[in-house]
């Protein structure tokens, strides 16, 4: 697998670019069958660019926190949870998608907005949401927790109180 020495995260508001460098650990353990190197999601605020190797980052932050025994995460801001996927997007890993055998999929925070709102910052599982300055953004991380398949990033329609707050699959 690979090593990054840092991760890039890119938020692209009214045309203006905003970067931030997220420090990365190992990326083993997940395993992105069917996934682009590179996705695209364009929601209400902005248009963010996520790679495999970012959603293999925030999959490794939280894969240890995985109770097999009640195939739940026991954390305090309720993330990772069972995505439902009540809007049936199809991931590009079969194993996401099976019906003989189906799995649980989780979903966790790629990255929350700093709250200067220039940036990223990692979304802390370990504290509430209340505790933490920064809510998280609209962007999920899609994973198996049982067989290491990464599914695929999505993130909300609209963050706005009261507005659809379904899903869309980033594309590449």
């Amino acid at each position: 697998m690979i090593g990054l020495q840092g991760l890039s995260v890119v938020l692209l508001l009214t045309g203006q670019a905003i970067a931030a460098t997220i420090p990365s650990e190992s990326n083993t353990g997940l395993e992105a069958r069917g996934m682009p190197a590179r996705v695209t999601c364009k929601v209400s605020t902005g248009t963010f660019i996520f790679t495999v190797q970012q959603a293999r980052e925030e999959y490794n932050r939280v894969k240890g926190l995985y109770n097999p025994s009640t195939q739940k995460y026991p954390t305090k801001s309720g993330y990772p949870h069972e995505f439902s996927n009540f809007g049936n997007i199809k991931f590009g890993d079969t194993a996401c998608n099976s019906k003989k055998h189906p799995v649980k999929i989780y979903e966790f925070p790629i990255f929350q907005r700093s709250s200067e709102g220039t940036g990223a910052v990692h979304f802390d599982p370990n504290k509430s949401k209340s505790d933490q300055a920064n809510k998280p953004g609209e962007c999920r991380v899609v994973f198996t927790a049982e067989n290491g398949h990464l599914c695929g990033v999505m993130c909300h329609r609209s963050m706005t109180p009261g507005g659809d707050q379904g899903f869309d699959k980033c594309t590449a």
